[in-house]
């Protein structure tokens, strides 16, 4: 069981203006290992991910996806920290980067916005069905977590009230 403290910032970060800008400008480099894939969407393009798993990570073992703000990436110090954080706690994580935030250019002449929730639930499935005994978990970031909200609500019959 868990305890629930309240949050208390020290003395120098009482602002919450100057606890979003600390971390960006301070978060030290977290040195990770990813595996990258492509994951190939069912119309033909592609969407990047990258993979961090834990030293002890199996078939069952707990999987957090994480959908990033606008112009994040893998290499996002909010991303990083938290696959750390999420590995230091036994799950493993991937993210997804959406259409056309990788490295590689996309195949079709479409991209990404905070209401586009096909590719993520793609994704998800996809998930589910290459492990389909691990719980999935989600987390997103801004323009992330507005379209991970969106999809829950659509979805939530689908993917919440009966297992995938």
């Amino acid at each position: 069981m868990s305890i629930i403290k309240d949050f208390s910032p020290s003395f120098l970060l009482q602002n919450r203006h100057i606890q979003t800008v600390y971390s960006t400008l301070f978060r030290k480099e977290i040195p990770l290992s990813f595996i990258k894939k492509e994951f190939l969407l069912s119309d033909g393009d592609f969407l990047q991910t990258y993979y961090h798993k834990t030293k002890n990570s199996r078939q069952n073992t707990p999987l957090v996806i994480l959908f990033h703000g606008l112009t994040g990436s893998y290499k996002s110090p909010y991303i990083q920290g938290l696959m750390q954080e999420l590995s230091q706690n036994g799950f493993d994580s991937v993210l997804m980067h959406f259409r056309g935030c990788g490295d590689k250019e996309n195949l079709l002449p479409r991209s990404y916005h905070s209401g586009e929730t096909g590719d993520a639930l793609e994704f998800i499935h996809y998930l589910h069905n290459q492990s389909p005994q691990r719980t999935l978990y989600g987390v997103g970031y801004s323009l992330g977590a507005n379209m991970l909200l969106k999809l829950l609500g659509e979805e939530k019959k689908n993917l919440f009230c009966k297992k995938l």
